[in-house]
């Protein structure tokens, strides 16, 4: 139920100044009636949610900090879609665990020998579980883009203010091609299982012939065998996303709540003081920021849910947050340099333990089922070439992106992080025996977090880079084989 309220979140820019009462003053000037403004523009109300404007409104007016109610707002806001990120999460997994074994009924064998063949035009079942996944990802986007914008105004590239309408388009039509690439990986994953059941096939001696020159080249099993292991280890994805993304546990106040509350479709109810209309963002309205994790939920699912749209501007969002509150406060609170390191420690870990897995192996995969494909039949498969084009691409601006996040809170905080800068507040933490408030503990972790990140950066672009030599050389050698070899022509197997 939307609720009007009338309230300007136009004038909510977060002031660059560490002075609270200036603060205070720069965040609760509303003026009645005006509305959010993009740029220099309204923002389209079918673009919010009214119930979050309330909630923002509500939290600005607290006697606190800027940057403390900006955090507050948005884990109260995001609470409540929280669980819709969880479905859009659902609806992916389960296409990525039906979908190869659906399309598969309708694969035919290939005469030639060659890989099953599977027609393009299956991939529309994949059209309703894209359509319901944008609809979810628009129904947090409506709680989370009042928030945005009041922080970080409206989004510029390049210098260039791009328009509302066009910087959601693109947000979409992202998300939707980040969900293609799981459907031209079903299909590719399709083909092979198909192919192993085909009488006559020639792959697996294909296979053998390129792996010859591989290091593995005794151990390696049967395509069908490597690929389902490849496919299968794409679900490290959903675990990781589950075991930092679910609310498992509660404590004994009662306005924490449990999974299954989180999880109903129901708005929880709560009794709103001073008689003030009930907002379904309510679950978290009267709760203790920390009791709630609302922010680290979303952005813990989100990835898993390829919800690419509510990802789009997280980075801008923690810089004029908890970086800014950093920087402005000689290190802040123990709390906020806590969640900065477990947030740069989070997403390279995920960045380690998807994008490798998925990018190292399937990918290759993709890569090898073109040259053999080429090889048997004198064609190249345009949905496998589209396979592979879609993963680079996808796992490079994931790279890029972790990359830029851990830089940025590594340039802020380590200067931060000597125990000789400690604050009063500290110290008293100190004093309860809370060792771990000590600034310097966190070193270690930041410093484990960026060797796991160059590591990573290492094995993705290795393995990454030599998956599109791969595929290059299918067009560059006669018969598509390649395998790695110097000058590059050499490597090609005749």
């Amino acid at each position: 139920m939307n609720v009007s309220t009338g309230v300007s979140l136009s004038t909510l820019h977060l002031s660059s100044t560490s002075d609270d009462d200036s603060e205070s003053d720069s965040l609760t000037s509303f003026k009645p009636a005006d509305p959010i403004q993009w740029h220099d523009r309204e923002l389209p109300s079918w673009a919010y949610d009214d119930s979050a404007v309330q909630v923002i409104s509500c939290v600005m007016e607290w006697k606190a900090p800027a940057l403390v109610r900006v955090g507050a707002a948005s884990t109260r806001v995001l609470a409540f879609v929280w669980r819709y990120v969880f479905y859009a999460m659902l609806v992916v997994w389960f296409f990525w665990a039906a979908f190869p074994l659906v399309v598969a009924n309708f694969a035919t064998c290939d005469e030639q020998g060659g890989f099953s063949r599977i027609s393009a035009k299956l991939l529309i079942i994949y059209v309703p579980f894209v359509l319901l996944s944008l609809w979810l990802e628009c129904k947090v986007l409506a709680a989370k883009i009042p928030m945005e914008v009041c922080s970080l105004g409206g989004w510029t590239f390049l210098g260039v203010r791009v328009p509302f309408s066009a910087y959601f388009g693109v947000q979409l039509v992202v998300s939707a091609v980040s969900h293609m690439d799981l459907a031209t990986n079903g299909i590719v994953y399709a083909e092979i299982l198909h192919t192993a059941s085909c009488d006559g096939n020639r792959v697996d001696e294909t296979w053998a012939l390129v792996s010859q020159r591989s290091v593995f080249h005794e151990r390696l099993p049967r395509l069908s065998a490597v690929a389902s292991i490849s496919y299968g280890l794409m679900v490290v994805q959903l675990l990781y996303a589950l075991y930092t993304g679910l609310p498992l546990f509660t404590n004994s106040n009662p306005r924490v709540k449990s999974l299954s509350e989180w999880l109903t479709m129901k708005a929880p109810v709560m009794h709103s003081k001073d008689d003030l209309p009930q907002s379904p963002y309510a679950i978290t309205l009267q709760s203790w920021s920390e009791e709630v994790w609302a922010t680290e939920l979303v952005m813990s699912l989100s990835p898993a849910a390829r919800l690419t749209a509510v990802m789009a501007r997280e980075t801008e969002r923690v810089k004029v947050t908890e970086l800014a509150k950093v920087q402005q406060l000689s290190g802040a609170d123990p709390w906020t340099r806590a969640s900065l390191v477990t947030w740069a420690r989070l997403i390279t870990q995920r960045l380690f333990l998807t994008a490798c897995f998925e990018g190292a192996l399937f990918t290759n995969i993709t890569g090898s089922v073109l040259a053999i494909e080429k090889y048997l039949t004198g064609r190249a498969d345009i949905l496998t070439l589209a396979s592979v084009v879609l993963s680079s691409l996808m796992f490079a601006e994931r790279l890029i992106s972790t990359v830029k996040v851990v830089r940025a809170v590594t340039v802020v905080l380590w200067p931060e992080l000597n125990d000789d800068k400690a604050s009063d507040e500290d110290r008293k933490f100190q004093e309860q025996g809370y060792e771990e408030i000590n600034r310097s503990s966190l070193k270690g972790y930041l410093l484990r977090t960026v060797t796991l990140l160059l590591g990573s950066a290492v094995l993705l672009s290795w393995w990454m880079g030599y998956a599109v030599l791969k595929t290059l050389m299918v067009f560059r050698c006669s018969k598509g084989l390649w395998n790695y070899a110097w000058p590059l022509p050499d490597g090609c197997i005749e």
